[in-house]
This record gives structure tokens, C-alpha cells and sequence, in this order.
């Protein structure tokens, strides 16, 4: 491939996003293609290459050697005409291009992170900027802003990676809770020695700290996201720590309740995380300024 066409890079940016949806399948929600149109495009690229890219079929996704070293060249060349983009923008006065944001679930509810103002303040300030929204775990979070698939996330990060630049901008109230089905739920002057009894739920990103925040030594089940949580929670088979915002509509409905809200309260701090890099893209540049200034309103 000497030269580089539009139609190079559409098929490129085809071949990305399979890359980082680990399939065909899982492509097509994101790219709202068929899957025989994507494989199309695949074969395409790979005859414009000149070489296989992938293996897919019964046996699953895998890049080749060939398909590896595309990836990551395609993943530097679709950055840079994305901040080329961009940054030819800014001449008019008007930034345009893609931000590409990832979440930990369960944010909505959040006042401290009020993240339905902030976007909509900072569409109405940039409204050509399209927000590509996600929702993922922390690990999954970094890998994907390491890759390149995103731009920037905000969630509690309990390790901090190398590559990755991490911005404090707030601290989430944790209690911890049991259903309405389980023991201590009625149980009057509930103890500490009352709740180590208990199997507890702890989240894989933070497996050590949650045992540690309810002096338990061993987890009853380990989830990946808030709701899973609380489904185990209402069970009665398990009492877990959950965002008190996002608690709040179960406690009122009689389903939870909170242990020992006194002294088994755990703030979970949450990072704005981008990778590191000299020079950030101009959209990317825009929201964190945005969202500094937005919560420098909130709090001061």
C-alpha cells in the first residue's frame, strides 16, 4: 500500500474496532454493519495489504503476525489524522472530532459526579464533537486507554499503570449492606463479629480493599459491576459494599439496608485517566479543561 486512500482508511478504522471488540460478532452492534459486510471489508483490506490479517470461523478471532503489526500501525496513523483533524479545527474556532470517554457503571446516580450536566454543557459549548460513551471496568478502562480506543475514562483505578496519567477529582461513599432476606437485616445492635459471619461480595478491581474495609478475610462471590452486586446482596446471601447514591433506591424500597453505617463507611476515589503523551489530541484537551472547570465551579 504506497498511497493512502480515504477508502483505506474507512476499512482501516473497520479493522480497528474488530481488533477491540475481540470479534466480528461483537462488532456489529458498534459499527451497525452486518457481519457479512464487515467480513467483506476484511477481505478487502487484506487484499489492498497483501497478506491475511486474522483468522476467524469456528476456531474464533486472532490477529496474525502480519495482522498485529497492522493493528498497531493503523491505531498511529487513524491518531494522527484524527488530531490533524482537529487541530485544523481550532483555526476556524471551532474543534470538531470524536472523544472517545469511558465510565464505571452506575455514575447516573452520583451528585458528586454530576456527569449528565457536564456533557450536556460541554456539547452545547463544542456541538460538533461526537462523544463515543462506554462503560466498562477499571482494568478494562486502562487496557482500552493504553490501546488507544479511548481517549480518556473516569472510575476508581485502585493500581496505577505505567503509561497512564491519573487526575484525583473525587471520593464515592461506600456502605456496606445486607438484604431484606438475610439474617442481621432485623437483627437489633448488630456487631462487627455479627457481619464477619457473613460471606461477603467484593469487587474484582478492588478485592484486597474491600476485605480489608469489613476486616474480613475471605470473599463469599467476586462481581465486576455494581448491579451484579446488588443482585447478590438481595439474595440474603451476602452482605457487600455499594455507592450509597446508587444504594439509596433499594434501602427506600425496603430491599437493603446498611451495617454499621457508622463505622463501615469506605470512600472510593475516583480518577480522571488519560495516557500519557506529549502532545494530547485538541478534543481531549477541551473536555479535561472543561471538566476541571466544572467541578472548580461545583466545589468552590
Amino acid at each position: 500500500m504506497r498511497q493512502v486512500h480515504e477508502a483505506d482508511l474507512r476499512m482501516l478504522r473497520i479493522f480497528v474496532t474488530i481488533v477491540n471488540c475481540s470479534g466480528f460478532s461483537a462488532a456489529q452492534s458498534v459499527l451497525n454493519i452486518g457481519q457479512s459486510t464487515i467480513s467483506e471489508y476484511v477481505s478487502r483490506l487484506e487484499t489492498r495489504m497483501g497478506t491475511r490479517l486474522c483468522y476467524r470461523g469456528r476456531g474464533g478471532f486472532r490477529l496474525t503476525e502480519a495482522g498485529e503489526k497492522v493493528f498497531e500501525s493503523a491505531q498511529r496513523l487513524l491518531s494522527s489524522v484524527e488530531s490533524f483533524r482537529q487541530e485544523v479545527s481550532v483555526l476556524t474556532g471551532d474543534i470538531q472530532g470524536e472523544l472517545r470517554l469511558g465510565l464505571i457503571d452506575n455514575t447516573i446516580t452520583n451528585e458528586e459526579f454530576p456527569i449528565l450536566s457536564i456533557l450536556k454543557e460541554f456539547q452545547e459549548i463544542h456541538p460538533n464533537v461526537h462523544i463515543h460513551l462506554e462503560t466498562r471496568s477499571p482494568h478494562d478502562l486502562e487496557q482500552r486507554i493504553l490501546s488507544g480506543a479511548l481517549h480518556l475514562a473516569i472510575s476508581p483505578f485502585p493500581v496505577h499503570i505505567q503509561g497512564i496519567l491519573y487526575e484525583k477529582l473525587f471520593d464515592e461513599q461506600h456502605l456496606l449492606y445486607c438484604g431484606e432476606e438475610h439474617p442481621l437485616f432485623r437483627k437489633e445492635n448488630v456487631r462487627m463479629a455479627d457481619i464477619q459471619q457473613s460471606p461477603v461480595v467484593v469487587h474484582g478491581y478492588e478485592h484486597e480493599a474491600d476485605l480489608v474495609s469489613i476486616q474480613a478475610k475471605v470473599a463469599g462471590a467476586i462481581i465486576d459491576n455494581m448491579e451484579s452486586e446488588a443482585l447478590l446482596i438481595m439474595t440474603g446471601n451476602y452482605v457487600g459494599l455499594l455507592p450509597n447514591h446508587y444504594a439509596r433506591q433499594f434501602e427506600e424500597a425496603g430491599k437493603i439496608k446498611a451495617l454499621l453505617p457508622e463505622t463501615l463507611c469506605y470512600a472510593s476515589s475516583f480518577y480522571l485517566a488519560h495516557r500519557k503523551n506529549e502532545h494530547l489530541p485538541v478534543v481531549l484537551t477541551a473536555f479535561t479543561q472543561h471538566l476541571r472547570r466544572f467541578f472548580s465551579e461545583s466545589y468552590s
